[in-house]
């Protein structure tokens, strides 16, 4: 290193290209004791089953074969210009080793600012520019990777994002968690692509309210015109939660170890399968179906009779007591055509006696449209047929249910009987 130029004499691209290596087809350079260089972790289409890019991943190697994380290199950079340096060969070393490749269908997934470099530079678009450029790698293959920080200038993000449409990337917003500070910039710079925290996946396979909250979540993302990546996948169970939520691309260790090049992939070459999901998935599909089926058996008799008995002029308090009398029956409720609620809801004398007090304001639901409900558009749509909602958060009971519902005449008039089940927590 001469004095005063940093770390490999200087931070042009010409300068830094005099410090690059090439060995067996892989590009590297030299930090101290190390290689530093490249790794590739494969991502997946769910749809497609197959990759459709590649991750790039900054490291080092010793000659022991010790591995060293992108933050561990940086970390030891105390001076800003060494620092400068070493990130702008990380992207050269980046492009170079995906461009080796020859692969001309798929992404390459790039961040250009890591966390490590945080507050020591701006984003270096021009410099990543003129690095495509001279590799001759078309940015429409480019997939740039933006990590939002704590207390970051909404302006300097601003910019980011609009550098890196004018260059013809595509944008993708890492380690999206779905605050609210994430949800504004979801629908103010319409990422092409959002990768969601690892902690998503990991909550959702614990617990059954953090899986329907993912659901949701993924709902929302693609609501905004964004595709879902979910990362760092690593057992059948995430793989496949990850697949039922529709998540569009994965990756992570399920589907092996990171690559020192990408190469292309046949569905032998991986520990995890495609079609082992796909056949959980087929199988799944048939549990819920028949699990569905029985749900409707188990409450749809006595919803029946209770709607025979309303038409033939029994009080609706009178009639829904054996409906009432199953487990999961939260409460019975009759719409007019337009789909009020003219009459308060019928609960059994236990679950009345546990109506929580501090919810009052919400509880008299006389006068209450739901019209927009699913349970009622199915009724008026297909009348004299019982029929069962998706699940929802129910505001009478604040629980999540589905809706049990059908046509019944009451002194001449159309109305809509409704029965809220408690939902089975197994499903999303």
């Amino acid at each position: 290193m001469t004095a005063g130029t940093g770390l490999y004499g200087g931070k042009s691209l010409e300068v830094l290209e005099k410090s690059v290596h090439e060995e067996g087809g892989i590009f590297f350079s030299r930090y101290k004791d190390k290689k530093v260089g490249t790794g590739f972790q494969r991502v997946f289409s769910f749809v497609h089953q197959r990759q459709v890019g590649f991750e790039a991943f900054f490291q080092g190697v010793d000659e022991s074969g010790n591995v060293s994380s992108s933050a561990d290199i940086f970390t030891g950079l105390t001076n800003p210009d060494d620092a400068l340096q070493m990130d702008r060969m990380r992207l050269i070393l980046h492009v170079k080793n995906f461009v080796s490749s020859r692969i001309d269908d798929r992404w390459l997934f790039i961040n250009i600012q890591p966390k490590a470099m945080v507050g020591r530079k701006e984003p270096d678009t021009g410099f990543f520019h003129d690095v495509l450029k001279k590799n001759g790698l078309p940015t429409s293959q480019v997939v740039v990777m933006i990590r939002e920080h704590p207390g970051e200038n909404e302006e300097i993000f601003r910019t980011q994002v609009k550098e890196i449409r004018d260059l013809g990337c595509l944008v993708l917003f890492d380690d999206f968690n779905g605050a609210s500070a994430n949800l504004d910039r979801l629908w103010q710079y319409n990422p092409d692509i959002v990768k969601l925290q690892r902690s998503a996946i990991e909550n959702a396979v614990q617990s059954k309210k953090a899986k329907r909250m993912l659901n949701k979540l993924v709902s929302l993302i693609h609501a905004s015109g964004a595709l879902v990546l979910m990362e760092k996948i690593e057992s059948e169970d995430e793989a496949f939660l990850a697949r039922r939520v529709e998540a569009d691309f994965c990756q992570g260790q399920y589907w092996g170890d990171h690559v020192a090049r990408p190469v292309r992939w046949t569905p032998g070459d991986t520990p995890g399968s495609f079609q082992v999901l796909v056949e959980r998935a087929e199988k799944r599909y048939y549990q819920d179906l028949k699990h569905n089926t029985m749900e409707m058996g188990i409450f749809s008799g006595e919803f029946q009779e209770c709607a025979w008995s309303v038409a033939d002029g029994v009080p609706l308090e009178t009639a829904a007591q054996p409906l009432l009398g199953l487990d999961r029956v939260k409460r019975v409720y009759l719409l007019d055509a337009k789909g009020v609620q003219n009459e308060e809801s019928v609960y059994s004398h236990e679950q009345k006696d546990n109506l929580d007090k501090r919810f009052k304001p919400i509880q008299q639901l006389r006068g209450a449209t739901v019209a927009h409900r699913s349970g009622f558009q199915d009724a008026m749509r297909d009348p004299g047929k019982v029929h069962m909602s998706l699940p929802y958060r129910s505001i009478a009971s604040l629980k999540t249910v589905t809706t049990l519902s059908v046509t019944v005449h009451v002194g001449g008039n159309l109305h809509i009987l409704c029965c809220d089940v408690l939902w089975n927590e197994e499903a999303i």
